[in-house]
């Protein structure tokens, strides 16, 4: 089995462009589902607005915000009655917004993204198929299933599970900012204090995880090719009694993946529990400030419960990106491993200048042929004979001594390494 995967040979960045180019047909509804994500931050800012304007508006005395007092006429009566009915209809029209952008957003990424992954599989599968023996005798054949069916499953979450909501947090996050620096500058303060701690942990978190990666995908492609080896020659291995040695041999190298597994979760949970604290210290923070400011009067007790919800708007953006951030790195190594096939070179190229035939006379020449499989001895070497069309040739020799690929090469499965 190949040890490629277990280095890196694609940026993120990279793999992206790469992604656009094989799926242009399809990024004007990519395009639709990233602006429905990033619809959803205005709609989010709306959310903790209802209990500030019944606080504020409704128990307190502070005047009906202008952009709902135009849809009343003019010195209109907002008493606690009109601003509770205000505040509660705010509610469940935020909601329906919400979830009409939910419900188009989950239609349309499984629509396109069974498209996608569809799309993809017919790229590989049609180039695996024309990649040479050489290359398929030294893959196996379980590593392109493997490819096939499961890494290029990773494009689609890549592009409409795990990118679009990290978009949209980024978005998110800096709409709250905003608004924060609005009602108050030291909270905003407060929260920028957190991104340069968390931007240095999500770094060192991502490259650990994804060299992880590549080795968790290796292993369970191995564990795969156990399982396609044995039950493929199912009667061999019964006929020997191996099935207590193949079952051992599987629950090897799927252990290596399942250990592979937990230890990515290990790390995944230990950075989600530092971020996690760093975020409860910054919460603490801001109800001690926000608490202090509502007794000297800096600020309405509604701001502060507003700037309280904006802050679990806010955090819930951070910990979608560091969440995320393990999944994206999943699904990076799984396309890189998916693209690593598109790159293997046709060792049997068709010769540009080579004569068409429209009907083969059957006679056959080969002059001064040898031949070796990669990294292995010569099987043949300076074969010379002709048979012409209507011969009956029988050829004999033990076994290795090359009867098969003699009969790989006419058929040309692949080319001489000399010869002609």
């Amino acid at each position: 089995m190949s040890k490629e995967l277990n280095k890196r040979h694609y940026s993120t960045r990279e793999l992206i462009r790469r992604i656009a180019a094989y799926n242009k047909p399809f990024w004007p509804k990519i395009t639709l589902l990233f602006f429905l994500n990033i619809l959803a931050t205005p709609i989010a800012l709306l959310k903790p607005y209802a209990l500030k304007l019944l606080i504020d508006s409704g128990f307190g005395s502070q005047r009906m915000p202008g952009f709902i007092a135009m849809f009343f006429p003019a010195g209109f009566d907002f008493n606690f009655t009109t601003v509770a009915i205000v505040s509660s209809l705010l509610v469940v029209v935020t909601a329906l917004l919400e979830n009409i952008n939910i419900f188009i957003t989950w239609l349309m990424s499984t629509s396109v993204g069974e498209k996608i992954v569809l799309n993809f599989r017919i790229i590989l599968f049609d180039h695996i198929q024309r990649l040479s023996l050489s290359y398929h005798d030294t893959k196996g054949t379980s590593d392109s299933i493997f490819r096939i069916q499961w890494d290029a499953m990773n494009i689609r979450s890549l592009l409409l599970v795990q990118l679009p909501p990290l978009i949209s947090s980024f978005f998110t996050l800096f709409a709250m900012l905003v608004v924060m620096f609005a009602i108050n500058w030291q909270f905003a303060a407060i929260s920028l204090c957190l991104l340069p701690p968390l931007y240095f942990l999500s770094k060192a978190s991502n490259k650990k995880l994804i060299q992880d990666w590549y080795k968790v995908k290796d292993a369970e492609s191995i564990a795969m090719s156990v399982m396609h080896e044995v039950l493929s020659s199912l009667r061999i291995v019964k006929a020997f009694g191996q099935e207590q040695n193949e079952n051992d041999r599987f629950f090897d190298k799927s252990n290596e993946a399942v250990k592979g597994n937990i230890k990515l979760a290990g790390t995944a949970a230990a950075f989600s529990f530092v971020v996690g604290m760093l975020l409860a210290v910054g919460t603490a923070l801001f109800m001690y400030v926000g608490a202090t400011f509502v007794k000297s009067g800096q600020m309405t007790l509604g701001d502060l419960i507003l700037i309280i919800a904006y802050l679990s708007q806010i955090f819930g953006p951070l910990q979608s990106i560091v969440k995320n951030s393990n999944d994206i790195q999943s699904s990076v190594a799984g396309i890189d491993r998916a693209f690593s096939v598109l790159d293997e070179d046709r060792e049997v190229k068709e010769n540009p200048f080579a004569i068409h035939l429209s009907r083969a006379k059957g006679s056959f020449q080969f002059d001064e042929v040898s031949f070796a499989y990669p990294e292995g001895k010569k099987v043949l070497e300076n074969i010379s004979f002709q048979i012409n069309a209507g011969d009956r040739v029988g050829i004999m020799g033990s076994t290795g001594a090359g009867k098969s690929t003699l009969i790989s090469l006419l058929m040309r499965f692949y080319d001489p390494t000399e010869g002609t």
